[in-house]
């Protein structure tokens, strides 16, 4: 939260000094003037949560699996290719039991 406030003529700052010039052989004198700008904070400017850390992350993740099951609604019923989509998304199978007995199949003729 910012405030602007009346500057009074005392928070002017005038400042006179002199600095040397050249090889230090001669001076000049500078005057130099301003606002005086005072920052005052008020407050906690912020702690670290775990809380707010795991609320994040299941928000996130939440939304992502909203956004990937939408996506896939649209891409698997909606759109012009949609078969050809859901085919390389989705492989059908036999039966676990069915693919071991193949895969054994296999290594036995490849032994004899």
């Amino acid at each position: 939260r910012y405030r602007a406030e009346f500057v009074p003529g005392a928070m002017q700052v005038r400042k006179t000094f002199t600095e040397p010039v050249g090889f230090g052989d001669s001076r000049m004198l500078v005057e130099r003037v301003g606002v005086r700008v005072v920052f005052k904070q008020d407050g906690m400017l912020g702690a670290f949560s775990w809380l707010s850390v795991m609320r994040t992350l299941v928000i996130v993740m939440l939304l992502f699996a909203i956004l990937t099951w939408a996506i896939d609604t649209v891409a698997t019923r909606y759109l012009p290719l949609a078969e050809r989509y859901e085919d390389a998304k989705y492989e059908f199978t036999e039966n676990l039991f069915n693919m071991r007995q193949a895969n054994m199949l296999e290594k036995d003729q490849v032994l004899q």
